[in-house]
């Protein structure tokens, strides 16, 4: 890890860790020394945290109720770390926590003891916190236990009570009860009897539970991986609190785990938990209990077909059958009569075999000694008397041999299938040297006969289908009907055209008369024959394997053109050309002619073909009349295929277009555009004139055609006719929208940028404002002056 990586949030982080196990800075710099942070790493670490201002110095931090207190451990015992850190991490790297003078050898998880996992693997987990934990009712009461009594019957209570050093508890306004050494399930019997005299409730409407449980002190030592007196909470039994250390070491014993209590002691057997864990129960801790793991005395190992094949630990007496059930049992190929035991007698390996059924059979326990390894073999022969059959049967597949030692009982029970070719079937056969020899043999011949053929181990039977070997092709029917098929046919045999347009499902309503047939030679399919054939005659006509019919469609040679329409008419047309058709139907066809329609000017393109010049268009232009009846076309006008008929339209062709004028005019409102040249001066004229109040000079054209936006214009010299000069007379366009202000009597002055207190000697009425982000003032009007002319007065 860089420190330097690190963000002041993250370092923060590490703070409310440390503070959060009880550790001071120190203590937590060291165990991270241990863990392998290089020393220049730990110091830039140290500085982060005096900087953040979180450094604790040498002070250990307090723990609240709920923690566990730091390990207290003996000037004799090396350092270990907190609880809470061996909690907080796997176990697997619990050992690595440990200071660098303690030498750990590397767990490989094949050569662990069974057991030791339950420690490593936080199967076993352990109690962090003494408040709030639901006690078993196995759990013995002790001084300092917090007690919760509930009663929700008819009465109604909820006591909080703490066990006194004494043992007892002494609720309000009853006689004091004695719990010290009583179980959870004894307490809550006994209180259930002695608050009946003081309250209404059933059995069930009283409950008795740890409010919080008492901490105790208790010491481990042996083969453990963290060694020392411990402060937990009771709650936790023995194996939990081996947890903690994260277990035994890879020579510490699981079956002969001493639990000392004063002058008693109770020997824990990790084994007999693992098959039944409610013996837990029977592993409580009290105040000063010590546990000892000592060194595991005889360890064997146990290899091969097994469900669990690994270390196992056994005690005196122990054997085979018991390792056995330790390992869950054999596998269903296990060797059946080998068992092998590998072992050191005089100083010298030797091996032991075994009939393994024997051993099961008659039960007997072989003693095994320490450092034992016993093999049992798995079943590693595959399948080898079977003889297989494939190919043209009903049930190909894998027989065995002893029941199917001749071919024709092997037949009899594949049941070959009606092709099959019953005059011979190739039986192929690996010899030990891994050739192959294929051997023919004729059933047909063998049951004429009345003999038979051996089949040998691994003999491969293959049974041919007289398809494979018959002179097949497809005649294929193709194109203009309903159903494309390609039929199988034999090279002797032939099918009729009708036929085969039968199976086709018959021809297209649109198929022609002609079609081909592509006949390619049986013998030499390079040659290809083209013969043509009359659907409609040629009935009988045979046709062979490997002949392709193909029948077309006459629509494919039909060519009659288009005709188009277009301009200004409802909807664009295109139809196939038809003699009878005339310009009237097709403007029907089409919608009609638009308003704007030039009824004088329809234009009708022709395609003109030449075979030297390629193509080109010749203009012939039509006049109609309101019924859409020609009334002007060349002499003899007929249409031809090809045409293309255009509907031009009215020039400058615009209905209902106006203008808006509003404002300081007689008339405000809206005005029809007259002619194409409509201008300015018209429109004011149109609306009465301006008013007495208006303000010719400032008036506004609004444009939204091409988005032009506002236009300024002068209207005094837009309406004057004295010069005859239109230039200030602007033309008018449709959705104009004209506003003539109402004249003012103020200025407006932009005060940025002037000396504002000269201006306030003018004596002006308006004070300065915020509009639109720029200060403004305004002035009386005093004539046509220059805006010099105002600033400076």
């Amino acid at each position: 890890m860089q420190i330097d990586n690190l963000t002041d949030e993250q370092v923060s982080e590490i703070n409310e860790r440390i503070q959060s196990q009880g550790l001071s800075i120190d203590e937590a710099l060291e165990l991270a020394r241990a863990q392998g942070l290089p020393a220049a790493e730990i110091t830039k670490l140290r500085m982060r945290l005096a900087v953040a201002g979180t450094s604790m110095g040498d002070t250990a931090l307090e723990t609240s109720d709920t923690e566990i207190p730091l390990i207290e451990i003996e000037d004799t015992v090396e350092e270990i770390p907190t609880l809470d850190e061996l909690q907080s991490e796997p176990a697997e790297a619990r050992v690595s926590n440990l200071t660098e003078s303690r030498e750990v050898q590397e767990i490989i998880e094949d050569s662990r003891v069974f057991g030791h996992s339950i420690f490593t693997d936080q199967t076993i987990d352990f109690f962090t916190t003494t408040d709030g934990a639901r006690a078993p009712d196995w759990y013995v009461l002790g001084s300092n236990d917090q007690i919760r009594i509930t009663i929700f019957g008819v009465s109604q209570a909820d006591l909080m009570m703490e066990v006194s050093d004494d043992g007892y508890i002494q609720p309000t306004g009853m006689p004091r009860i004695f719990l010290k050494g009583l179980t959870i399930h004894e307490a809550e019997r006994l209180l259930r009897d002695r608050l009946s005299d003081f309250y209404t409730f059933k059995n069930e409407e009283f409950s008795l539970t740890i409010k919080a449980a008492r901490t105790i002190t208790i010491n481990i030592f042996g083969e453990v991986r963290a060694r020392g007196s411990f402060t937990i909470s009771a709650l936790n039994t023995a194996l939990n609190a081996l947890s903690i250390v994260g277990g035994p070491t890879e020579i510490g014993s699981v079956r002969s785990i001493q639990l000392i209590r004063g002058q008693e002691r109770k020997e824990i057997d990790l084994y007999e938990f693992m098959n039944d864990p409610s013996v837990q129960t029977e592993y409580d801790l009290r105040h000063n209990d010590i546990l000892f793991v000592p060194v595991a005395k005889k360890v064997v190992t146990l290899e091969g077909a097994v469900k669990r094949p690994m270390r196992y630990e056994l005690k005196d007496g122990e054997g085979v059958l018991d390792l056995l059930e330790y390992a869950g049992g054999i596998n269903f190929n296990t060797v059946p009569n080998f068992l092998q035991i590998q072992r050191i007698e005089d100083g010298e390996p030797r091996l032991m075999e075994y009939d393994l059924s024997d051993l099961l059979s008659q039960k007997q326990n072989m003693v095994l000694q320490d450092g034992d390894i016993i093999r049992i073999r798995q079943i590693s022969k595959t399948l080898e008397k079977f003889v297989e059959i494939s190919g043209a049967v009903y049930y190909p597949g894998v027989y065995d041999l002893n029941e199917n030692r001749r071919l024709s009982q092997l037949l009899l029970k594949a049941e070959l299938l009606p092709e099959a070719v019953q005059e011979k079937v190739i039986i192929k056969r690996t010899k030990l040297d891994g050739t192959v020899l294929n051997m023919s043999v004729s059933p047909l011949q063998l049951t004429q006969s009345g003999e038979d053929f051996l089949l040998e181990p691994e003999d491969l039977i293959q049974v041919f289908n007289q398809e494979q070997y018959s002179d097949v092709d497809n005649v294929e029917i193709a194109g203009s009907v309903r159903s494309p098929v390609a039929i199988p046919l034999e090279f002797g045999d032939r099918l009729r055209l009708a036929d085969a347009i039968f199976l086709a499902e018959g021809l297209n309503p649109t198929a022609a008369s002609d079609a081909f047939v592509f006949r390619r030679e049986l013998f030499n399919p390079e040659i290809m024959n083209h013969i043509r054939v009359d659907v409609t005659r040629d009935a009988d006509f045979e046709l062979q394997a490997g002949d392709r019919l193909v029948v077309y469609d006459q629509s494919n040679y039909t060519n009659l053109g288009e005709l188009s329409v277009s301009g200004a008419i409802g909807n664009p047309l295109n139809v196939v050309f038809d003699p009878s058709l005339t310009i009237t139907d097709l403007l029907w066809m089409a919608g009609g002619v638009t308003p704007n329609a030039a009824l004088n000017r329809v234009d009708l393109y022709r395609l003109d073909v030449s075979y030297v010049n390629g193509t080109s268009y010749s203009v012939i232009t039509l006049e109609i009349d309101d019924s859409l009846n020609v009334v002007r076309a060349p002499s003899n006008f007929q249409l031809q295929p090809y045409d293309r008929i255009i509907v031009r339209m009215l020039p400058e062709f615009n209905p209902n277009t106006d203008i808006q004028i509003e404002g300081q005019v007689r008339y405000p409102g809206n005005y029809p555009l007259e002619s194409q040249k409509v201008r300015l001066s018209d429109i004011i004229i149109d609306a009465g004139g301006l008013t007495n109040t208006a303000d010719p000079r400032n008036a506004i054209i609004f444009r939204s055609y091409n988005n032009i936006g506002p236009i300024a214009v002068d209207l005094k010299k837009a309406m004057s006719t004295a010069t005859g000069d239109n230039r200030h007379d602007p033309v008018l366009f449709d959705n104009d929208i004209i506003t003539i202000p109402k004249l003012q009597n103020t200025v407006t002055i932009r005060i940025d940028g002037t000396r504002v207190g000269d201006l306030s000697s003018f004596g002006v009425v308006d004070t300065e404002t915020e509009i639109g982000g720029n200060r403004e003032i305004n002035v009386i009007y005093k004539g046509s002056r220059s805006a010099r002319w105002y600033i400076r007065n």
